[in-house]
């Protein structure tokens, strides 16, 4: 008899993961429902042809349904092009939406990373016309605000302009039909280093000049200095502008050459200068215009970051010149957020503007904007984290030096005032190794001894609230009212 498994990439999910996946739902409505969101729900399965060409390179991870001699359908990839075609079919120009579902994708899957071909979408969006940036701004802060809530660690959500890496590839002259295709390659530059990255770039159409001026751009990490980058190459074009004004009289060649006073080698010389000037004016012309693309998406992420202080999660936003995300659909500001405490599992949400799509199945502007949690990727650390969590509240450390009677002196005392705890019982002190089994054991305060807080008669603590300096005698009474506070 056969064993019996799963299809791959396919999980069963037993009545506690169960629970914690209910959990997670739970708080991404919650935080939905704050924002005054509505639900709706649209079919599993979607007509082909609802599907096909609005994903690039990913359509081919689409599943089609076998030909029943009905209609040709296909399991939906997302909850994003469904929600456009119900936009447009039901003709909705203004809305909060949320929608939870299950999505299916042929991809490679690695399910210990929460990577599935069957896992749940947890979507959140705004359409309509309202105040430029305020609605990416609102769902930026959303995101921010269900990562912080699960207490794994500390979160960041990178973000990026699609019109900005747009100038980026005019500048280089990369052709606008590779675009997308050179989006999916640089779009796996947080996973992979530039030299893996390149050989695919090159695969895809991009020249090895071309990827070094990609390299040494996407590497740029303050905005005005991309926009300095941009704007000078903008500069070095105007002297060629007045260049192309003395020339352009060189260029009025009569039309009726029999009447003209020019020799034939003269007036072959006009024509050859003419050719030039209109080819430098164009080259000018595109240059402007790249330019011109570039400082309005930096101008952009800088008026979206202005909210988002407003919103009170600046903190936690990175521009990043590499995210790309991949989907042919996007139109101008993009992120990912994910915790730096596990970078294998990779982006934890992303989202972004997408203002053309709905108009891919109908006449009517809906602009919108929102954003995807990957519940099964959170699940997946929050499970590891149970698996591995132990009833340990407070972690001893020691930093540079070992520090040994004074670790010991330390966790007896707390063993003493009924905490439970427990400390690095080796010499080693990779300070970095230490934090990590402890944050991954999911204890909740972490104390170092030694370092350059010692010498001052104090001792440095962990919580997930942040790190202090605290003095050695008063370290008990702190860790207790960390404790209390949980």
């Amino acid at each position: 008899m056969p064993s019996l498994r799963t299809p791959k990439g396919t999980v069963d999910f037993h009545p506690h993961d169960s629970k914690l996946i209910d959990s997670i739902l739970s708080i991404c409505k919650r935080h939905f429902n704050l924002h005054g969101a509505r639900s709706i729900d649209t079919p599993t399965f979607e007509l082909l042809s609802t599907l096909t060409n609005k994903y690039g390179e990913e359509s081919k991870l689409i599943f089609e349904l076998s030909d029943q001699g009905g209609d040709v359908c296909a399991l939906r990839y997302d909850l994003t092009v469904p929600f456009a075609r119900y936009l447009a079919q039901h003709r909705v120009m203004k809305m909060r939406r949320y929608q939870i579902g299950k999505v299916f994708r042929r991809d490679q899957p690695a399910i210990t990373k929460g990577r599935y071909r069957e896992f749940y979408q947890c979507d959140f969006d705004i359409c309509g016309k309202y105040v430029p940036l305020l609605a990416d701004a609102e769902v930026i802060k959303i995101a921010v605000d269900i990562l912080k809530e699960f207490k794994i660690g500390e979160c960041v959500v990178r973000l990026n302009h699609r019109r900005l890496l747009e100038a980026l590839f005019m500048k280089v002259g990369i052709e606008s039909e590779k675009m997308n295709a050179i989006c999916s390659a640089i779009d796996k530059l947080d996973k992979m280093k530039f030299k893996e990255v390149r050989s695919e770039m090159i695969a895809k159409g991009c020249t090895l000049e071309q990827t070094r001026e990609i390299e040494e751009l996407v590497g740029i990490t303050d905005l005005e200095e991309v926009r300095r980058r941009f704007n000078e190459i903008n500069g070095a074009y105007e002297q060629m502008r007045d260049c192309v004004e003395d020339k352009r009289s060189d260029c009025e060649i009569t039309q009726n050459q029999k009447n003209s006073k020019d020799s034939e080698h003269e007036i072959d010389e006009k024509r050859d200068t003419c050719s030039a000037v209109h080819g430098a004016v164009a080259k000018e012309s595109e240059t402007v215009r790249y330019v011109q693309i570039a400082n309005k998406a930096i101008d952009e992420i800088k008026a979206l970051m202005e909210f988002l202080k407003t919103f009170k999660v600046h903190e936690n936003i990175r521009f990043d010149f590499t995210l790309a995300r991949g989907l042919d659909y996007y139109t101008g500001i993009v992120f990912e957020g994910c915790y730096t405490s596990y970078p294998d599992v990779g982006s934890v949400v992303g989202g972004g503007r997408y203002d053309n799509l709905v108009k891919r199945f109908c006449k009517n502007d809906v602009p919108c904007v929102g954003m995807s949690v990957g519940v099964l990727r959170i699940f997946s650390i929050l499970r590891e984290r149970e698996t591995r969590a132990c009833d340990t509240q407070v972690y001893v450390m020691c930093a540079r030096t070992s520090c040994l009677a004074e670790r010991m002196e330390l966790v007896n005392e707390l063993w003493e005032n009924g905490i439970e705890a427990e400390m690095n019982m080796g010499t080693r002190s990779d300070v970095y190794e230490q934090r990590e089994y402890a944050r991954k054991s999911g204890i909740r305060v972490i104390v170092t001894v030694g370092g350059d807080e010692m010498s001052r008669g104090g001792v440095s603590m962990w919580t997930e609230e942040g790190e202090q300096e605290v003095k050695r005698e008063d370290v008990i009474a702190h860790i207790i009212r960390a404790l209390e506070r949980r």
